[in-house]
């Protein structure tokens, strides 16, 4: 099975699936971050965005910063987002990615860092 796709839990079912089913993410093959991005551009300007500013923006073409546009104008209008999860809780996971100070070259290593220190390293949210 590809990765990111699941089988349904019902043994009588073979239906794969991703989590993009049921979403205005659907039948898209924009990677969700940049869709991520779309979402907080749009609603973070008053005045909304553009497609073409989305587009330089995203570093797609104009044609699919305008579908994605639409998806999520036609999400916002009709109140179609609801809580990520429903009703269940959602765990988001936070780790930090970088190598071990004692594994640096001298020059590259940073003082007072002991352990699983993250001073230096960058911090991702999966």
């Amino acid at each position: 099975m590809k990765s990111g796709k699941y089988k349904c839990a019902d043994k009588d079912c073979d239906e794969q699936f991703n989590a993009k089913v049921g979403t205005i993410f659907e039948g898209s093959k924009v990677p969700l971050k940049k869709w991520f991005i779309a979402i907080y551009l749009l609603t973070s300007h008053k005045k909304g965005v553009s497609s073409h500013q989305l587009a330089r923006d995203l570093k797609v073409t104009q044609k699919t910063a305008w579908f994605m546009l639409q998806r999520l104008r036609t999400a916002l209008g009709n109140g179609s987002f609801e809580m990520l999860g429903g009703e269940n809780i959602v765990e988001v996971d936070e780790s930090f990615v970088g190598g071990r100070n004692k594994n640096r070259h001298a020059k590259k290593k940073v003082k007072n860092s002991q352990g699983r220190s993250c001073i230096d390293k960058r911090q991702c949210l999966e």
